[in-house]
C-alpha cells in the first residue's frame, strides 16, 4: 500500500489539479517528471496513477504507469467509496446536527466531485 503520509506535495503551477513544469521546452506534468526520473520513459500507451489518490504527489514511489482503462477504474472505486462515506456523514449531520472538520472536508471532497 502507499503511506500518503509520505506524499511529496507539489507546491509550484497547478492546472485542473496536476503540477505543470516546464521541461525541454514545453508543459509538462511534473508527476510524469517525477516518474521518469525514477522508472525510467513511461512507456507507450500507458498513463501515470497516482497510488495514493493525491494528484499533487510527486513521490516517484507512489506513481505507477498503468493503462487508462485501469486508471480509470481505479478512480471510479475511489469516488464510489467517497460517495460512500459522504452520504453516511450527510445521514450523522442530520441526526445529530454536527458540523466537524469531516463536515468541512466533506464539502471541499463533495466540491471536487462535482465539477
Amino acid at each position: 500500500g502507499c503511506n500518503m503520509k509520505q506524499c511529496l506535495i507539489w507546491r509550484g503551477l497547478v492546472v485542473n489539479g496536476y503540477g505543470r513544469i516546464h521541461a525541454h521546452g514545453r508543459a509538462r506534468l511534473a508527476h510524469h517528471i517525477a516518474y521518469e526520473r525514477l522508472h525510467g520513459p513511461i512507456p507507450f500507451g500507458l498513463t501515470i496513477d497516482h497510488l495514493c489518490s493525491n494528484k499533487l504527489c510527486q513521490n516517484a514511489n507512489h506513481l505507477e504507469a498503468v493503462t487508462l482503462s485501469v486508471n480509470s477504474k481505479r478512480m471510479w472505486v475511489i469516488r464510489s467509496y467517497i460517495n460512500e462515506q459522504l452520504r453516511n456523514h450527510k445521514q450523522t449531520i442530520k441526526k445529530y446536527g454536527l458540523l466537524t472538520d469531516l463536515g468541512r472536508k466533506t464539502y471541499k471532497i463533495e466540491h471536487w466531485l462535482n465539477n
